[in-house]
């Protein structure tokens, strides 16, 4: 049993099972839920803030998932001492064209979930938020917590397990237990494709406040004085845009003029829990945080080299179906022309296999001829077959998988085209994904 407490002083206790969801995500069976009810917002920034983390508002794929969710949260508004606050859900009816109700992914909702449930026709109601032990619409611009939710077997987008966090195509690494000078800090974080903390947003800045409220303690972040003038900028953001003067604790120029202090650092108050920004001198040592952008992609698919993948878990399609799917979106079905291909595919084995997905499509097929090729038509060069030449049936198509117990990704011809599996879809770096109607969830 572990008690998780995220930067937002958001405390969540759940079983350890091996599978991975992302830190402070809680799980169950293969989903992962992320609860929010510090920073109350509208139903439209919720699905927002939870697309920034690869996931949609929560959805319920049957009544036992409704009312788990319904107990789930009473109990969190128990333990948080909140018995009044409440959270929005996925379904909506926001594009008021029709009377019908979806989820926020697009996908339709069973009779069963809305059956019984306090959702009436309504003028301004077009969003449902969990009322107890009730579904509920109410104006979308409600202030209220939420759920995200997001299936196991999608890959993390940072690398939690290197210490990584993500929040809104960047990822973060806290340094909480390691000192060292800003410059020392510095080239830490630019080994690790990174540099020291800057500041794009106020949602941002907060970010390097809940850290060092939620350890207590003093970071460096990525500021520095002009070389000429007595102004100080962020050094990665473009333009070096000055930094924000709210957060000064005194005039940074003065500081520096006098005391030659020209970096800057987040100062925590142990007596009075403040947070205040000041200039410091640079070879003293400090904890610091590290960011870098997540790539180059759109949510919800992963960067490697030149291409985005996405990871189809959650959508159990034929070979064809995964083949359409992935083109609807101005992709195709993922191919491997080399080792390192084949290796980034390995690398997601495990953690495929932990979120129970057996096997997934490769954009392989025969075409119902002797000779196999790549879904674009391209000939197959590069070879990682389980059996060499790979066996054809007769007057039958034969496609391909990579069944993920095979530690080795070697492709695994079957006649069986129509048999229900993940696929994984890719597209070339900053070409923008195509929105489609998602499959509904077939387990």
């Amino acid at each position: 049993m572990i008690c998780l407490c995220t930067i937002d002083f958001q405390c969540i206790t759940f079983i350890v099972s091996g599978q991975k969801c992302p830190l402070y995500w809680q799980q169950r069976g293969s989903i992962c839920y992320r609860f929010r009810y510090v920073n109350l917002m509208s139903w439209n920034d919720a699905e927002t803030w939870c697309k920034s983390q690869t996931a949609h508002l929560v959805k319920f794929e049957n009544t036992n998932e409704r009312n788990w969710m319904m107990s789930r949260t009473t109990q969190i508004l128990t333990q948080i001492k909140k018995p009044t606050l409440r959270f929005w859900t996925g379904l909506n009816n926001i594009d008021q064209s029709t009377s019908v109700y979806t989820w926020a992914d697009g996908s339709p909702v069973s009779p069963l979930i809305t059956r019984g449930q306090a959702i009436s026709p309504s003028s301004t109601n077009h969003c449902v938020k969990i009322d107890g032990n009730r579904l509920r619409n109410v104006n979308c611009n409600t202030k209220l917590g939420y759920v995200c939710e997001r299936h196991i077997g999608i890959p993390l987008t940072c690398n939690r397990d290197a210490g990584w966090q993500s929040f809104n195509n960047f990822c973060y690494k806290v340094f909480a237990s390691n000192t060292n000078s800003w410059n020392g800090a510095q080239t830490i974080c630019n080994k690790l494709g990174g540099n020291l903390f800057t500041a794009e947003s106020a949602a941002e800045e907060q970010i390097i406040h809940d850290f060092a409220k939620n350890t207590q303690k003093n970071y460096w972040i990525g500021v520095k004085a002009y070389q000429q003038g007595n102004s100080y900028a962020w050094l990665t953001v473009p333009n070096n845009t000055v930094v924000n003067q709210a957060f000064w604790a005194r005039t940074p120029h003065l500081q520096r003029s006098q005391y030659n202090r020209t970096c800057a650092a987040v100062l925590y108050s142990r007596t009075s829990s403040a947070i205040a920004w000041q200039p410091v001198n640079c070879n003293g040592r400090r904890n610091f945080v590290c960011k870098k952008a997540e790539g180059s992609c759109q949510p919800g698919w992963v960067a490697h080299q030149n291409r985005c993948y996405q990871f189809n878990t959650r959508y159990l399609l034929s070979w064809q179906q995964s083949m359409q799917f992935c083109r609807s979106q101005g992709g195709r079905m993922v191919e491997s022309y080399g080792n390192t291909a084949t290796n980034f595919l390995k690398s997601y084995l495990d953690e495929l296999r932990s979120a129970g997905i057996r096997s997934f499509w490769i954009g392989a097929t025969d075409n119902n001829t002797n000779t196999y090729k790549w879904s674009i038509g391209a000939a197959i060069k590069y070879q990682h077959w389980v059996h060499n030449p790979p066996r054809n049936t007769p007057n039958r198509q034969d496609c391909v998988y990579i069944n993920t117990y095979d530690r080795n990704g070697l492709w695994r011809p079957t006649p069986n085209c129509g048999r229900k599996m993940a696929s994984i879809c890719t597209i070339v770096f900053n070409k923008p994904v195509k929105t489609v109607t998602t499959p509904r969830r077939m387990y």
